[in-house]
């Protein structure tokens, strides 16, 4: 697989030496922090190299692949503006990849440049594939709370305009994002809501405000290797926002921004979009002259990206993928067949084990049934036999009353009953009262042994804990069952669903759910 010229001067017998892991941190250091694509492509490229000479992959393997066709489609259409080799590596990572939060990332690489062959072909029909594809990594992020690509794909959508027909179409996911709990914490938190308040604030034609927005998100945008990029985006906000407010200076002004900024970067697309803003506005504030030489640098811009780029090749390699997709459909539908094939027989091999084993099962229930009652009866016979379990108390009714009340005081005590070592002979301590005397106090008052009567005030307050995330929110469950008072994670469990009917987990499902409700 090709690479840049300036990595090719990496000593590579070096880098074979090198495990996959140690490329991949080598790719990523380039990427995020030196910001040197070169580089960055150079190592990937090591990455899917040896990982294809391989006969066989593991699933992280695989994933590597995938991610690693991906890292050099964005970087070859990104940074060097080939989208013929960018292309090719989408239609690898998409061979390789089956993860849905890997196949977002193709998805996005994939809009981008066909974001930028609409704006070469601005066709409703190239527009409309773009904005498809934004829609659908959108949504997918949503589901998978890739918030990352959700801000991605959402700044996306407006690549082609602010128009009504647009805010029509994206009026689903506008409304989606207002609504979602999104992490302060992700990257490009304040940047999203900088755009999302920018589109809100064109959409209700208040372009002063709009402008204030655009601000914030220029102020916003962080450091790393798409800031230029995001850069561009803003001055061209501003642009479009100065149109509408017919301050024709003020537009000019972001326009040589983005001018300057995309030829120092070399962001080819960029330039391109620069130049269409200047034709755009020579119609309306220059000359004819300005006009007709504007149009020969946007062609002659548009061409370079459409031939010296290789982007003309974009649409038939879309035509490829969705070839290519059709086999794999087919070959789906024919292993699909031999499938229910096999499972037609197996299943008349199943109904004919079933029915042998029922007639199995038939004769064992019968035995069964018999010996159960014999165990009934010998169970009756005891019970008749036996004699009261407290036949030789002394304690009456007025004691045990007497006795229940210092219990009940004794299990309001927290530091008490929390406590791991409480136990039956502790509580007859505290109560001044032979072991036996409170055992049958707590049996016949309240019912119940005294191991249950602790559980059960012990799994209450584990209830209330564990639904307390103000306090308790960084305990794990295990934590929660020893400060009440639980020797091991094994006993709360149990005695948690003895008493609730639920396990630990369970529980806190429920309770999420409810809290979110």
């Amino acid at each position: 697989m090709p690479y840049s010229a300036s990595a090719a001067n990496y000593e590579s017998n070096y880098w074979d030496s090198k495990s996959v892991v140690e490329l991949k941190k080598m790719s990523d250091y380039y990427v995020t922090k030196k910001i040197k694509p070169d580089s960055a492509l150079f190592f990937t490229t090591l990455i899917v190299s040896r990982l294809e000479k391989q006969n066989k992959l593991s699933p992280d393997e695989r994933r590597m692949m995938t991610i690693g066709y991906s890292n050099c489609a964005y970087l070859y259409s990104i940074h060097f503006s080939d989208y013929l080799r960018a292309m090719e590596c989408l239609l690898k990572a998409q061979d390789y990849c089956n993860d849905p939060s890997l196949q977002i990332n193709i998805d996005l690489n994939l809009g981008l440049i066909y974001n930028i062959y609409a704006e070469c072909y601005p066709s409703e029909e190239n527009i409309k594939v773009a904005h498809e594809i934004f829609r659908k990594t959108f949504h997918k992020s949503v589901e998978l709370k890739d918030w990352d690509n959700v801000a991605t794909s959402f700044v996306n959508m407006w690549n082609s305009g602010f128009n009504n027909e647009y805010y029509t179409r994206f009026s689903e996911e506008i409304k989606m994002l207002g609504e979602l709990q999104i992490p302060k914490t992700i990257t490009y938190y304040d940047y999203l809501m900088s755009m999302y308040h920018v589109v809100i604030d064109i959409r209700n034609k208040d372009y002063h405000a709009a402008k204030n927005s655009i601000v914030r998100q220029l102020k916003s945008i962080p450091p790393n290797e798409s800031s230029s990029r995001l850069r561009c985006v803003a001055y061209w906000e501003l642009a479009l926002v100065y149109k509408q407010l017919n301050e024709p200076d003020s537009i000019l002004k972001y326009v040589r921004r983005i001018e300057q900024l995309s030829q120092r970067e070399h962001m080819e697309d960029v330039r391109l979009c620069s130049a269409k803003l200047l034709l755009e506005y020579y119609k309306e504030y220059g000359t004819d002259d300005n006009v007709l030489a504007q149009k020969l640098r946007f062609f002659e811009q548009r061409d370079s990206l459409l031939n010296a780029y290789n982007l003309n090749n974009v649409k038939s390699y879309g035509l490829l993928s969705n070839i290519r997709d059709l086999t794999h459909k087919v070959d789906n539908l024919q292993r699909i067949n031999r499938l229910h094939n096999m499972i037609t027989v197996l299943v008349f091999i199943g109904i004919l084990l079933v029915i042998s084993l029922l007639l199995v099962f038939y004769r064992r229930n019968k035995l069964l049934a018999a010996h159960n009652r014999l165990l009934y009866k010998q169970v009756q016979d005891k019970l008749n036999d036996d004699k009261p379990k407290y036949g030789k108390s002394n304690l009456t009714e007025g004691d045990k009353n007497i006795l229940a009340r210092r219990i009940e005081i004794i299990f309001q005590d927290k530091d008490e009953i929390y406590n791991e070592e409480f136990s039956l002979d502790r509580l007859s301590n505290l109560c001044e009262s032979h072991y036996k005397d409170v055992s049958q106090a707590i049996n016949e008052v309240f019912g119940k042994s005294f191991t249950l009567l602790l559980s059960e005030y012990r799994i209450k307050e584990a209830c209330r804990r564990l639904n307390d995330k103000q306090n308790y929110g960084m305990f794990t469950v295990e934590a929660i069952g020893h400060s009440v008072g639980f020797k091991s994670r094994t006993g709360f469990g149990s005695a948690f669903k003895r008493v609730t009917g639920l396990s630990p987990s369970e529980y806190m499902k429920i309770a999420k759910e409810q809290g979110n409700a």
